[in-house]
């Protein structure tokens, strides 16, 4: 890449002197450039699933008839949640960008559906959270690569991620059982709980989120195929909960490999290393006795 300079260097300095110009071959290349970059970013799994998620929704128009507006919503929130958790398992802001527009989406439909512990769940906490993802995400990305900043659970953080959930399900499921008689409460209340827990440790951008969102996803899944057999439009939304599932087992190798990949620049698996201390104190003595000539 070259950049051609014009009157950069003149007896006189003014300002308006220091001129630079770039040709026209110079501004096509940056252009492929920055397409190859994007394109360099998808892989071959992201193609299948792209077209995965065209194949099912196209075979879900041909078997769910008639096309009500319950249908249609499902279809909506399928691809949004599937890009979204396409997007999330890779790190991309984008990801957090679309799961913010399907929270108001999915919202509508258990409206529709009287889903209240999803209704309730999302209007309080996924989509605020939602929209905290966007916000953190984007001040702790790397400001040379931009590529998000990753951190690891401490044992202490094990312990409060497992219990909470459980003491939270509990919670949920008296709310939604006992007091709302809602079909499948407990599945729901689970599935609630750990993914909310999910969300608050993607969002402090932890690896190990992914993990909660297969139990999340699974919960899902079980749920809306039993809501399914009263409603078949509502299939979208149990297989949006399967491609989720797939993204997420791919999201704890992705972002195992964002992890090492931020400890490596920063210098810290390196100074986690075992050292032989006996080495660096032979290697001290050496240097000490060695004689320097100071050139005159």
């Amino acid at each position: 890449m070259q950049t051609h300079y014009v009157r950069l260097i003149k007896d006189k300095h003014k300002a308006t002197k220091g001129v630079t110009r770039t040709n026209s071959r110079y501004l096509a290349m940056l252009k492929r450039e920055k397409m190859l970059n994007i394109v360099h970013g998808i892989n071959w799994f992201d193609y299948i699933c792209f077209a995965l998620f065209v194949v099912t929704t196209i075979v879900l128009c041909f078997v769910i008839k008639p096309f009500t507006i319950t249908f249609i919503l499902s279809i909506t929130t399928f691809l949004l949640y599937s890009c979204s958790n396409l997007l999330i398992s890779r790190g991309k802001l984008l990801g957090p960008i679309i799961g913010t527009i399907n929270n108001f989406v999915y919202i509508t439909l258990c409206i529709i559906q009287s889903v209240y512990g999803e209704i309730f769940i999302n209007v309080v906490l996924y989509l605020p959270l939602s929209i905290a993802c966007i916000v953190t995400w984007y001040k702790n990305r790397s400001g040379e690569t931009e590529q998000l900043e990753i951190k690891s659970f401490t044992p202490k953080a094990w312990v409060l991620s497992t219990t909470i959930p459980l003491i939270a399900s509990a919670i949920g499921y008296v709310i939604l059982g006992v007091v709302l008689h809602q079909k499948l409460a407990l599945i729901n209340a689970f599935s609630i709980a750990i993914g909310a827990t999910g969300d608050i440790i993607r969002n402090l951008r932890y690896k190990q989120f992914s993990w909660f969102y297969i139990v999340s996803n699974t919960l899902s899944i079980t749920l809306w195929l039993g809501l399914s057999v009263t409603d078949i439009s509502m299939l979208p939304v149990a297989f949006s909960s399967v491609f989720g599932l797939v993204n997420s087992i791919r999201g704890v190798v992705y972002w195992q490999n964002l992890w090492h990949k931020s400890e490596a620049f920063q210098g810290k698996i390196l100074a986690k290393r075992k050292l032989n201390i006996r080495k660096i104190i032979k290697l001290k003595h050496r240097f000490q006795k060695m004689k320097w000539k100071v050139g005159t």
